[in-house]
């Protein structure tokens, strides 16, 4: 997979298919995330540094180093990613929704796949697996997700990312107060003080 066929099969068969108003939950798959521009990065070179800035009109002094032209080109980067999908679909009222990195369990697609490919497993291994069988193997596959397996994989979803919540709620970091340490002298045990256990009130398996 790569980005030029994913925003082939998004444009041409997923969105065509779509209800009115949907919103398309993504992960962060580096195909998933092609940026409508590119924004520029410290390891571009000095000269595409500069013609990123030339294309923007943006005057640069003419022997500075590439740290001068990075401070000039950052300063003036845009803030904010802007992701082509996301400005592709806006016009038809749809909305994609990014899942934060590294959850995928927040996904109710995940669950979906991994019984696919529980079921692909299965049913491969009385054939030889030539691409005519293959493609069949996956359509029948795909056949058999009817929509109470869909519907149980969603509730348990939403199940996960209501705990979540709650846990991000109860641990709310702004509730949580600073942790002063103190280093005067006098309130410092000595490494002697530290470590002088009395060796009858611990026990000796331990």
């Amino acid at each position: 997979m790569n980005r030029g066929n994913f925003e082939n099969w998004f444009k041409t068969q997923l969105v065509p298919n779509l209800p009115e108003k949907s919103l398309i939950i993504m992960d962060n798959a580096s195909y998933h995330s092609g940026l409508l521009k590119k924004i520029p990065t410290k390891s571009w070179t000095k000269q595409r540094m500069i013609e990123w800035l030339g294309e923007k009109n943006i005057g640069y002094p003419e022997k500075a180093m590439k740290d001068q032209i990075w401070s000039i080109v950052s300063a003036n980067c845009p803030k904010e990613k802007k992701y082509y999908l996301d400005e592709y679909v806006k016009p038809l009222g749809h909305k994609i929704l990014r899942l934060p990195p590294y959850h995928c369990q927040f996904n109710a697609i995940e669950m979906v796949w991994s019984q696919c490919k529980r079921k692909y497993d299965q049913y491969i291994a009385n054939f030889k697996g030539s691409p005519q069988e293959v493609l069949a193997t996956w359509e029948r596959v795909i056949g058999e997700i009817s929509r109470d397996n869909w519907e149980k994989y969603v509730n348990h979803t939403d199940k996960v990312i209501q705990e979540a919540w709650g846990a991000v709620q109860v641990c709310d970091a702004s509730d949580i107060p600073p942790l002063v340490i103190t280093t005067d002298a006098d309130d410092d045990l000595t490494d002697d003080e530290y470590f002088d256990f009395d060796s009858d009130d611990t026990d000796e398996g331990d």
